[in-house]
């Protein structure tokens, strides 16, 4: 997508001292001309958390803080290869590369009266004289000012007597006062702003609802002295916090039927011109109730969060990533490596020339917001993803936007284009060209059918039933790939059909008496004929899909005895029934973990082994396109494979077994080299998403509300705590630390005195380079004891007893040697 307009013209540069905001404010110069200027606005940054200095360089405390460090100090190095080290013994005097800059720190310690990072990029407060700098007005080209505002400084803006100042620019006078504001009267530490910040931080982070929140600042409010500025309620802190920032969204309210939207020519509309409903709603005894629309559209526009995103110095370096830091090795590690991406640039050069113009997909789906409790609720968010940001940050809850709301009860069906116009609208708006040519409409439909095909003189007429709205943008029709197959839901259905065959639980088994009917009216493998008059269990004869009891119990019993480490997936064990025999309860991504890694082991011992060589096969082929790294040049092959697959699950298994899904897989590799790896389409990071915006609920009557305001409460947290805080955010999950940590289940014993000497030995006797110190050791304790050199248990004791000890000096006159 290109991204045109006012915010967008220059990133920041990341390699900054301060946090800053990008601001265009449009100007009149004394000449009476109109020019840009850009005001890129520094913030002191605050003083981090520097406690770790002084902490034991064991602890994680130490090692996260020198982490942050080293991050920050090649965040601002000139030359990334080499930095100051800091240690005990370099005091900032000699350069090395971070790695071993890392290993000095660790093991000779850090100077902890070097608080002020000076060396390392980071500036000091500039006084006012120092941060002058001049703004030539002269110029009718676009200039950019730089400024330095210290606390309680005072800034303004000046315009013409006919000019109002533009909306960024009163959100940058609101900043301005709010960060100088302190918390209390006489308080230097502390601003309103921040400890707002902060709160509206945990708010999120920890899920909590509006009222605790009311109640916790009522109480902070009430430690804290008189004239504070932390607000009563909720409601006050989030006006406080969001009043200036433009997080806002719009409510368009649309018919019931999903015929239209109450905007543009239709906004003074009281009923619906298509099928007659009325705008308000219309309770069951036909009463119209005024002023509460009958239904609602919650649409967040992405233009002013493009604008954000782009006056973040991380998010705007982010952006530009996949031009400037990627691996370019022919391996395909990121969209920009797919074909697709090259096709755009190739057919609008002056759009790929700039890799800051942004890239987006698209996804939707429904979800029921109340847990379960009504199924027949359906609620329908519409997300936006950038593609330009790194493969570690494309698919984080902070930057997937949500862009359209579309509340239920019912789910839109075909009609959603309907809903998707105010999002068109935009995205036309950003992308600089026209709709070349307007395809003929139809009524097409169950009340008019499409018109009878005329051959060759009707050869223009479209074959769909409805134009999707998408191609109402300029580059749609070019696009090879318009709408993504979902490997997640693939696969599932691939692996319920073929476990559920296997060991043919009832209503996921594809065979059956029907089945073996179908065989015998195709005439095919005729010796699997039903015997109708027989027993239930004699009625089927066996297959070459069918296991026996015996093998349903080994197959059963290799997942209820699998143990996987923590975070890779589910208790295998809790799905598995051993007295039925079957697996259930499975989620998405445990149906993707067995059928990737774990069908493979649990198979090697039942079926024939022709089947079990195409069911693993078909594992493997899962797990080749399911890679974050693929070999470009290894496609064909596995398109190849796959095929041979499919062809040999057909000799084996019946033809209901290959239903539509099944079929899927021969164009999942086509759709990997056009678009890049699966993990930045399937949908596992997007139905995580529904969960976050299903926890946004507190009020069962209005859902889509509930999610509206949180959702824009924690967007403007998470783009003022990167500016001013540097805590940690809900938008970006951080890695739990787990050092030092035993697997699920395993009990900790401490051992002392013997045992922990035989702990001790067992580890030398396993480790390799330790092979000839322990032949050179017994040796030596032959030539100390010759009267033992012949009795082997003897010098085996002596050995196990004496062995550390000797190792150690060994190892220590070899070194001072």
């Amino acid at each position: 997508m290109r991204v045109a307009g006012p915010g967008f013209q220059d990133s920041i540069d990341s390699d900054l001292d301060f946090k800053s905001i990008s601001i265009q404010i449009w100007r009149f110069v004394s000449g009476g001309g109109l020019f840009l200027v850009e005001v890129c606005c520094w913030w002191i940054q605050l003083e981090m958390d520097r406690s770790w200095l002084v902490a034991d360089r064991r602890s994680s405390e130490y090692k996260f803080g020198v982490e942050d460090f080293l991050k920050f100090a090649l965040r601002n190095a000139r030359d990334p290869k080499q930095i100051n080290c800091l240690c005990m013994l370099c005091g900032n005097d000699d350069s090395y590369s971070v790695r071993v800059v890392k290993d000095h720190l660790f093991v000779n310690g850090i100077d902890p009266s070097y608080v002020i990072w000076s060396e390392h990029g980071e500036a000091t407060l500039v006084s006012d004289s120092d941060s002058d700098h001049g703004m030539d007005t002269d110029s009718d080209e676009s200039v950019q000012g730089n400024m330095e505002i210290e606390m309680n400084s005072d800034i303004e803006l000046d315009f013409g007597k006919d000019q109002e100042p533009p909306d960024e620019c009163n959100e940058f006078q609101w900043l301005v006062e709010e960060v100088s504001r302190p918390l209390y009267p006489g308080c230097k530490s502390h601003t309103k702003f921040n400890a707002l910040l902060r709160l509206q931080n945990l708010k999120a982070k920890h899920h909590m609802s509006d009222v605790t929140y009311s109640d916790w600042v009522e109480l902070i409010g009430d430690f804290l002295p008189e004239g504070n500025e932390i607000p009563d309620t909720y409601s006050d802190a989030k006006k406080s916090l969001l009043s200036k920032l433009g997080m806002d969204y719009e409510k368009i309210h649309a018919c019931p039927n999903d015929c239209i939207l109450y905007r543009g020519k239709q906004a003074e509309a009281v009923v619906c011109p298509t099928c007659g409903a009325s705008w308000w709603k219309v309770e069951k005894n036909k009463k119209i109730i005024e002023d509460v629309p009958a239904k609602v559209l919650w649409y967040f526009p992405p233009i002013p969060r493009f604008k954000k995103m782009f006056q973040s110095s991380e998010i705007s370096k982010s952006l530009t990533w996949h031009a400037t830091d990627r691996k370019k090795d022919g391996l395909m590690r990121h969209p920009v490596d797919a074909a697709s991406w090259k096709l755009v640039d190739e057919k609008w050069p002056s759009f790929g020339v700039d890799p800051r113009n942004l890239r987006l997909a698209l996804s939707t789906d429904g979800f029921n917001p109340f847990s379960g409790q009504n199924s027949k609720y359906s609620c329908w968010p519409v997300i936006l993803v950038i593609y330009n940001l790194p493969p570690w940050l494309i698919m984080k809850r902070k930057h997937m936007m949500l862009t359209l709301l579309i509340s239920g009860p019912k789910q839109p069906g075909n009609n959603i284009d309907v809903y998707l116009q105010p999002l068109i609208d935009d995205l036309k708006r950003l992308w600089e060209g026209r709709v070349e040519k307007e395809v003929p409409k139809y009524k097409f439909g169950r009340k008019n059918g499409p018109p009878a095909y005329k051959g060759a003189e009707d050869e223009s007429r479209p074959c769909w039933k409805k134009k999707s709205i998408f191609f109402e943008l300029e580059y749609w029709k070019f696009l090879p790939v318009r709408h993504c197959l979902d490997v997640m839901h693939i696969e599932k259905n691939v692996f319920e059909s073929l476990i559920g065959t296997l060991l043919n639980i009832p209503g996921k088994t594809k065979d059956g008496v029907k089945t073996r009917l179908n065989l015998v009216e195709m005439g095919i493998r005729l010796g699997l004929k039903p015997n109708l008059e027989g027993s239930k269990k004699e009625r089927l004869p066996l297959a070459s899909w069918n296991l026996t009891l015996a093998e349903k119990k080994s197959m059963c019993g290799s997942f209820f005895g699998m143990k996987v480490l923590e975070d890779y997936s589910s208790n295998i064990s809790s799905l598995v029934s051993m007295d039925d025999l079957k697996l259930s309860n499975y989620k998405s991504h445990d149906c993707h973990t067995i059928m990737q890694q774990l069908l493979g082991i649990a198979i090697r011992g039942v079926l024939e082994k022709p089947v079990r060589i195409a069911v693993i096969r078909l594992c493997i082929f899962f797990n080749d396109i399911c890679n974050k790294t693929i070999d470009v040049s290894r496609l064909p092959k596995i398109q190849n494979d796959i095929a041979e697959t499919l062809c040999e699950l057909e000799k084996y298994f019946p033809p209901s077994f290959f239903t539509i899904m099944v079929h899927l897989t021969l164009h999942l590799v086509r759709e990997v080299e056009l678009c890049g790896p699966v993990c930045y389409r399937w949908v596992y990071p997007f139905e995580r998403y529904m969960k976050v915006c299903k926890g946004y609920v507190r009020n069962r009557a209005r859902p889509e509300g509930c999610m509206a305001e949180n959702y824009i409460v924690e967007e403007a947290v998470e783009f003022l705590a990167e500016l001013l805080l540097e805590d940690k955010t809900a938008g970006i999950l951080y890695a739990r630390d787990t050092m030092d940590r035993p697997a699920s289940g395993v009990h900790v014993v401490s051992v002392y005195d013997n045992l922990f000497d035989q702990a001790h030995l067992c580890v030398l006797q396993n480790t390799y380079e330790f092979r000839s110190y322990f032949d050179e050791h017994l040796e030596f304790l032959k030539q100390e004891f010759p009267r033992f050199r012949k009795d082997q248990k003897w010098l085996t004791d002596k050995q196990n007893k004496t062995f550390a000890d000797w190792v150690k000096r060994k190892v220590a006159d070899q070194m001072s040697e």
